[in-house]
């Protein structure tokens, strides 16, 4: 399926991508002839068009070529760029410590279980500048266009250089690097290039992820997690085709790359208030409203999906419940659209209901997972990822660790009859 799919996108990548689709249409049309006059076609009376009425044909079938290769591949872009195989990544990775549900495997590696009691520092060092591996450097103009449909914008990311384990609990060592950095090595680690060569093949080919400190991969340390409300509500959100992963898929509460200080390195003094800040920030963005929180550190994980990239789960519980929250992200959204003159009235309370149509409000026990990649909600399967749904696993303790030696059996990244 994989390779079906590369051939597809290939197709519709190379530059006769318009002539085979005018070749088709051409046939397709004389076809439609044949059966309307009862196969007697005059094919020289066929392409007698009129000059006006040819040029239009010819622009119509253009935009509609345009359109349709734009369809196919931002449907495929995803898949081109990060092996969505998940059943063969747990093959190869049989060395990681890969996150259990029930019966489901799921490609993302417990990296270090944080306990309520553990103190968490970073040391930061922001002249400790991540660069390019030569080969991502020859080939960066290749490795971007797998985005061609994201919307995408740099910004300097805090790099996540290594760990270190200590009696009061946990010290992330971080540096420096970018988004587009990411977006040539983690976040292409499948993406063909010269040869079938991969970004994967070339450094992430072993049984287990490269260490943190000898890894060749950008690592920008993630930030990710759910938000609950005061009465025991998850929220889940459905993301746009413009995302540059999971395009279309229902993800966890809120995820980020953790930005690095305009100045200087990040306080150690004071690291975690810095990351909830940040937290605090992302988290208002993503609700439309500001709202008091209380954080709860959960694990350091590293997805396979991505060539091992390290995220940081945070728990997130605001003061209000579910009703309370939904009137306030509505009243917030109504009040700025007035303001800016927009629209108001029912149609901004319009607007405002298709905006909240948008995330998805459920208890722990409606919650299930039928496979890696997909969430049960009351009963209805939503397609999404392996870190959101680890994510969902580890916020709510539902998990257990496959161990390192444990063998991998064909099918596991998926319940039995699903």
């Amino acid at each position: 399926m994989k390779k079906f799919k590369k051939k597809v996108y290939a197709i519709f990548k190379s530059k006769n991508a318009y002539f085979f689709f005018v070749i088709l249409f051409f046939i397709l049309a004389i076809l439609i002839s044949a059966i309307r006059t009862g196969g007697d076609v005059n094919l020289g009376e066929f392409i007698k068009f009129d000059m006006v009425a040819s040029i239009s044909v010819t622009g119509i079938i253009g935009l509609l070529i345009a359109w349709i290769v734009r369809i196919i591949e931002i449907k495929l872009e995803d898949s081109i760029k990060l092996n969505d195989n998940y059943d063969e990544l747990i093959k190869q990775y049989t060395e990681e410590n890969f996150i259990r549900y029930k019966d489901v495997v799921i490609p993302v590696s417990m990296l270090y279980k944080i306990d309520e009691s553990d103190k968490i520092k970073i040391i930061d060092n922001n002249k400790a500048d991540y660069s390019l591996p030569t080969v991502c450097k020859q080939n960066y103009n290749l490795l971007f266009s797998a985005h061609k449909h994201s919307k995408v914008r740099n910004s300097q990311l805090v790099r996540l250089n290594g760990y270190e384990k200590s009696e009061k609990g946990i010290v992330l060592k971080t540096g420096r690097t970018d988004f587009f950095k990411g977006l040539v090595t983690n976040r292409a680690c499948d993406f063909e290039m010269e040869n079938g060569l991969t970004v994967r093949k070339i450094f992430e080919y072993k049984k287990a992820f490269s260490d943190l400190e000898d890894s060749q991969m950008s690592n920008h340390l993630g930030i990710n997690g759910f938000i609950f409300t005061s009465d025991g509500y998850l929220i889940f959100i459905k993301r746009n085709n413009k995302k540059s992963i999971a395009k279309n898929k229902l993800g966890n509460s809120y995820g980020f790359g953790l930005l690095a200080p305009a100045h200087g390195d990040i306080d150690s003094e004071n690291s975690l208030g810095y990351v909830y800040g940040e937290i605090d920030k992302h988290v208002a963005k993503v609700l439309g409203t500001e709202c008091e929180t209380k954080m709860d550190n959960v694990a350091l994980i590293r997805t396979a999906t991505e060539c091992g990239k390290p995220s940081f789960v945070v728990n997130v519980t605001l003061n209000l419940t579910r009703d309370e929250l939904i009137e306030k992200m509505k009243n917030t959204y109504v009040e700025k659209l007035s303001q800016a003159k927009v629209i108001s009235g029912k149609k901004a309370e319009k607007a405002a209901d298709k905006l909240l149509s948008e995330y998805i409000f459920a208890k722990r026990e409606d919650v299930d997972i039928s496979a890696c990649d997909v969430f049960v909600i009351a009963g209805k399967k939503y397609a999404s990822t392996p870190d959101s749904v680890a994510e969902f696993a580890i916020c709510t303790g539902q998990f257990a660790e496959r161990q390192k030696s444990q063998q991998y059996e064909q099918g596991n990244s998926r319940q039995q009859g699903d």
